[in-house]
């Protein structure tokens, strides 16, 4: 089964054909391309985007200061290793942000965004994205601290080292993760960084589902620029504890033990007001209502995910060790985002530190190779207290040693009531040497009376044989390998597969299970081309078929046709129109 995510840059179908429809105009080429400048006088920048390594991340330059992405501020994805090249005419200090992507230790959808400002004081070239940056451009942007951005980078390492014996680093180029096991600051670093990402991550998905529910949508459309998330005013609400040396000493290396409940409570009003001020007809008392039944849970996610995280980064010494510690970590992360109560946030978040065994058979998982998926670890545990005899092979992904993505496409649909839709993801060679290749994907949806076909350019990133991630300006794509059934019989209604209506039987092989809160929260989509089961590591196996030439409009999408499959016909309209 494959698994297929839309995250960040939430909208409806409708929407969705509009914004394309406006912005490809400007799009200079669309996400297939490196980023674009800015100016023509520009300045070249490289770096990277890193809690640990963050691939298929979208970064763009903040060019008016507002905290989210409009229309004119171009970006690109980072490559498999969080890596970026931009070019932007300077005449300010000017913030660079990062939205999305996949989290290169849990292989997890990251669904908060990163920063860093660039200071045309320096002659710096290259400008890491971090959660340790984020908290100094959020210092930095403080106008009651008045700190410069290096001033502000010197109180995160006070912060995260005391006060006494801060080393010299350049948060900017400092790499905690490639250096880690060969320097005792990196690791320092590293579980720094990665608890406050984790804690900010905790709190930012409980308050994100929480305005979701009320009926607003994230994210910018790239015809307006509307509230993101709010993972940036957690940031902000941490920073406004830093006031001092001295309130920052060793303020994030303890965040467990700090005050995270006016931190909560003080980003969920900034988040709220946000939201006022950047959406149109908002309903204030429904918005009001949804975050503040929310915010004891938020504030409970975000301690759990701060005490566990302690507990296991301070055992993490290596790369593989730190990989285990953050993928238990990132299970309270996914309780919380399942809308776990408090209770069950701390039950669970307690059993996880007095268990043990858990972490020590996620770190045995991962130096055998096994890929874990969060969301099946955090099911597998139940409260946490135990890891039974089957939890590790439950969690782990299907194991594929062969490039099943390349110069093939994925095709995936479903309806609900009379809401049904089909994708087609293209995708083409891929660069080892750039860490990424182009992508496309074409879609229709029939909305009751609405009809959109459409073409949206994009990326595709690595982040393992299992799992890829698809970038464009107009939404992040992860897609994860499961090696399960997907079509029980139950379900077939919701399948609009190809030629004849109706799925195959659950007895089937190596069907594709596509969900998206993006479309529809409630949908669920079915692989249109069901796996060959006697070809278990290759495309056929997993249900790709190969294409000699990708659609370039809205119109090719429509009349795509492959040989050999769906007996000639185009794949778009077909059950859908």
């Amino acid at each position: 089964m494959i698994q297929f995510n839309m995250i960040q840059f939430k909208k409806s179908p409708v929407a969705l054909s509009v914004i394309i429809a406006t912005t490809m105009l400007s799009a200079c080429g669309g996400g297939g391309s490196d980023q674009d400048s800015q100016a023509s006088n520009s300045t070249s920048f490289t770096g990277l985007v890193i809690d640990d390594a963050i691939s298929g991340s979208y970064v763009y330059p903040d060019l008016n200061g507002n905290g989210v992405q409009d229309s004119f501020e171009k970006g690109g994805a980072t490559n498999s290793e969080g890596r970026f090249n931009f070019g932007v005419g300077l005449t300010s200090n000017l913030t660079l942000r990062s939205i999305g992507g996949t989290d290169a230790a849990t292989q997890e959808s990251w669904d908060g965004s990163l920063s860093n400002v660039i200071d045309t004081s320096s002659t710096q070239t290259t400008v890491n994205l971090t959660p340790l940056t984020t908290m100094a451009t959020s210092l930095a942007s403080n106008s009651d601290l008045s700190l410069s951005i290096a001033q502000a980078q010197e109180r995160v390492l006070v912060a995260v080292f005391g006060q006494t014996g801060t080393p010299t680093i350049n948060l900017n180029t400092y790499n905690y993760i490639t250096q880690t096991g060969s320097d005792s600051n990196a690791t320092t670093m590293r579980r720094a960084a990665v608890k406050l990402a984790q804690t900010v991550e905790a709190g930012n998905r409980v308050l994100n589902n929480a305005a979701e529910s009320s009926g607003i949508e994230l994210g910018s459309t790239g015809v307006e620029a509307r509230t993101n998330d709010a993972s940036s005013f957690i940031y902000d609400s941490i920073a406004a504890q830093l006031t001092s040396s001295s309130s920052a000493d060793n303020f994030l290396s303890s965040l467990e033990t700090q005050n995270l409940s006016t931190i909560i409570t003080t980003a969920k009003t900034s988040f709220q007001q946000d939201i006022i001020n950047t959406h149109t007809n908002v309903n204030t008392t429904s918005l009001q209502a949804a975050l503040d039944a929310a915010e004891a849970r938020a504030r409970q996610a975000a301690e759990s995910t701060a005490r566990v995280a302690d507990d296991v980064l301070n055992r993490a010494t290596d790369e593989n060790s730190f990989k285990a510690a953050s993928i238990v970590t990132a299970t309270l992360v996914e309780k919380a985002d399942q809308g776990a109560d408090v209770a069950t946030l701390n039950t669970f978040g307690l059993n996880l530190v007095n268990d043990t065994d858990v972490i020590t058979a996620v770190n045995t998982a991962i130096e055998s190779d096994k890929v874990i998926d969060v969301g099946l670890l955090e099911d597998s545990l139940g409260d946490g207290s135990s890891v039974g005899s089957t939890t590790i092979s439950d969690s782990s992904l299907a194991d594929i040693s062969s490039d099943i993505w390349s110069n093939n496409f994925l095709s995936m649909s479903g309806q609900d009531s009379d809401d049904k839709g089909r994708v087609i993801l293209f995708f083409d060679v891929y660069s080892e040497s750039a860490g990424k290749g182009n992508a496309k994907v074409c879609y229709a949806f029939k909305d009751g009376s609405e009809e959109q076909t459409g073409l949206i350019e994009a990326e595709w990133t690595k982040v393992g044989d299992e799992i890829v991630e698809v970038t464009s300006t107009y939404g992040n794509f992860q897609i994860k390998a499961y090696r399960v059934q997907a079509v029980a019989t139950a379900d077939t209604g919701k399948y609009l597969g190809l030629g004849t209506p109706g799925a195959p039987g659950s007895s089937e092989y190596g069907n594709f299970l596509f969900t998206s809160s993006a479309f529809d929260e409630n949908a669920t989509w079915y692989s249109d081309i069901v796996g060959d089961s006697t070809a278990k590591d290759t495309a056929a196996g997993w249900g790709l078929a190969s294409y000699t030439s990708s659609p370039s409009n809205g119109d090719g999408c429509k009349s795509f046709t492959a040989s050999g499959v769906n007996g000639g016909n185009a794949f778009l309209t077909v059950n859908v129109f």
